[in-house]
């Protein structure tokens, strides 16, 4: 129906209504297979708001540009239009604008793994959305906190907002792949199992109604990986194949790049060819983004990949692979990568 609408506001002869269409068709896009439709439609929606002076069209056509950016690991057009979005919802004033700001703000700090400074502009979020009566006010920045955590090591103080969540029944699927990938990082692999083994029965079908599946499904991969679970990993991978230059992402968050998730799930699946090439793309495609968490959980998937087989040279390459994401851990404070490599040597 978006695309109809797109075709009546161009007969209209009315930019401002076309503009209007274009920023809320970005919204009705979400999907697994509709990035380039997205890339697309905000290229076009950007430099019309330019044309119209509209600040505020101007703002949406920037986020969303922003979202679809981030999607294709593209970070300099992330930090292009994330910065013109900040600086228009500081000049029109409006909470919530000001808020949704926030969440970039607190996204590339995460990326830049500036955590501290990302927890800074997530509690400011929280602050702006509860001060002007948001909906929503704890949700999107309480999400974002979680992944804060993550890479914290405070992964523990996650599960209850997860499963807090599930008991209000907030309609996200990715929240129940969030909770077993966070059981797998405190230890508790009987309660992922658990977790697991529903979706697995369901044939994940869950996926197939949430907004953000590319997310999900990587978040399903990390838990597949710990689990070693062959069966979810031959159900999972199709999904991410047609995939393999895209991050997983839920507009303001990322679980990692697709590649890293297929490297794992190849590897799971006794396919070390294309595991490693899968794991040398995720290693480029995080670079690419200057996300130290996610390149590092990258370079401890390949090390656990490698580890686990038996050719000359693969523990030699398994131990750079350590020692890469050792640094960015030692640069950035990544408990959580830490203690992956503890388990791993």
């Amino acid at each position: 129906m978006s695309d109809e609408a797109v075709g009546i506001a161009r007969g209209l002869d009315d930019p401002g209504a076309l503009l209007d269409v274009l920023n809320l068709r970005s919204n009705a896009l979400l999907g697994l297979d509709t990035l380039a439709e997205r890339l697309a439609v905000t290229a076009e929606a950007l430099p019309l708001a330019e044309h119209l002076r509209d600040p505020v069209g101007l703002y949406f056509a920037a986020i969303f540009r922003a979202f679809a950016a981030f999607d294709a690991g593209d970070r300099d057009e992330l930090d292009r239009v994330a910065d013109l979005a900040v600086r228009l919802a500081d000049e029109v004033g409006q909470p919530t604008l000001r808020w949704v700001a926030r969440w970039q703000l607190g996204l590339r700090s995460w990326l830049d793994g500036e955590l501290d400074a990302s927890e800074g502009h997530v509690t400011d979020a929280m602050s702006i959305g509860f001060e002007s009566g948001q909906p929503d006010a704890v949700l999107v920045p309480g999400i974002q906190l979680m992944f804060l955590r993550w890479p914290q090591g405070r992964s523990d103080e996650i599960e209850p907002m997860l499963s807090q969540f599930l008991d209000d029944q907030v309609e996200l699927p990715g929240l129940r792949a969030g909770l077993a990938m966070m059981y797998c990082e405190n230890g508790r692999f009987e309660e992922a199992r658990r977790v697991l083994d529903g979706e697995v029965a369901a044939e994940f079908a869950r996926c197939k109604d949430d907004p953000y599946p590319l997310n999900t499904v990587v978040m399903w991969s990390h838990t597949v990986s710990d689990l070693d679970d062959v069966r979810a990993a031959e159900m999972l991978l199709p999904y991410l194949l047609p995939h393999t230059d895209e991050i997983g992402t839920a507009s303001v968050i990322t679980s990692g790049a697709a590649a890293t998730a297929i490297g794992q799930l190849q590897s799971v699946l006794g396919h070390v060819s294309a595991a490693d090439e899968a794991f040398s793309h995720g290693v480029e495609v995080c670079t690419r983004l200057r996300a130290p968490f996610p390149l590092a959980l990258t370079h401890c998937a390949w090390a656990r990949s490698l580890l686990r087989s038996d050719e000359p040279g693969d523990r030699t390459r398994a131990l750079r692979n350590i020692d890469a994401a050792r640094a960015l851990a030692e640069n950035h404070g990544l408990v959580a990568i830490e203690r992956r490599i503890e388990r791993m040597l």
